[in-house]
């Protein structure tokens, strides 16, 4: 019998995507009029960090805070001793505001273990258009090279990425992306600093560039990404 191995890439897009990969089915969301849906206790707390919201208003259609805060905590008991550590993982705190219909401002920063100091470093900084065509995004983002490095830690099942994925992505830079869709392909093209600075950062130490290419078939996203990092 001929056995088929999913390289673990596949099989991370195949549990994020919440699809059957089997037998060419789909699961079947039944649609709920919004009359019908009635909102709960979380949807309730997860809005309180929106504190204006006007889709109609001509400057400022909304502004929210946003956030994210992980720990992880280990406890060991045994003939052999004892262990047990509190880490906090991820610590920020920032706003975003939406203006002008198309413009999308983000700021976030990094907090300090034990607030001494409060700031730690910036975490993004940046303003996204959006236009028809697709996205463009300046100042301190993301490069989204391999798929699980792309996908937001809110998202990732596991608080730490893989090894490898740490040490071949690139840490959030300055730079300019633009991302948008060619039929049924999707695709980003990207310039950033190459000074991996904790702050906004120079380009005293050269450039690299991030173009990535790819589509959402029924059963998983395929993305290819070629990552260019100059001298």
């Amino acid at each position: 019998m001929k056995k088929t191995i999913l390289p673990i890439s596949l099989l991370a897009s195949l549990a994020l995507s919440g699809e059957s990969a089997f037998a060419g089915s789909k699961a079947v969301v039944e649609e709920v009029a919004p009359e019908e849906a009635s909102e709960s206790i979380f949807d309730k707390i997860w809005a309180l960090p929106t504190l204006y919201k006007n889709d109609e208003a001509a400057f400022l259609q909304e502004f929210k805070l946003i956030g994210r805060y992980q720990l992880q905590y280990a406890n060991v008991d045994s003939s052999q001793g004892s262990y047990s550590d509190w880490e906090n993982r991820r610590w920020r705190i920032g706003a975003q505001a939406q203006i002008l219909q198309n413009i999308k401002l983000v700021g976030q920063i990094d907090i300090e273990d034990g607030f001494d100091p409060f700031y730690r470093n910036i975490d993004e900084a940046y303003v996204q258009f959006a236009f028809d065509a697709g996205k463009l995004s300046i100042g301190k983002h993301k490069p989204k090279f391999t798929h699980e490095y792309a996908t937001s830690s809110r998202f990732i099942s596991t608080f730490e990425r893989s090894l490898l994925v740490n040490r071949v992505s690139p840490l959030k830079s300055a730079g300019i992306t633009w991302a948008g869709k060619a039929g049924d392909y999707n695709y980003s093209l990207g310039l950033f600093s190459g000074d991996g600075d904790r702050e906004f950062g120079g380009f005293d130490n050269g450039v690299f560039s991030l173009v990535t290419v790819g589509r959402d078939f029924d059963f998983a996203d395929w993305t290819f990404g070629y990552l260019y990092n100059g001298e």
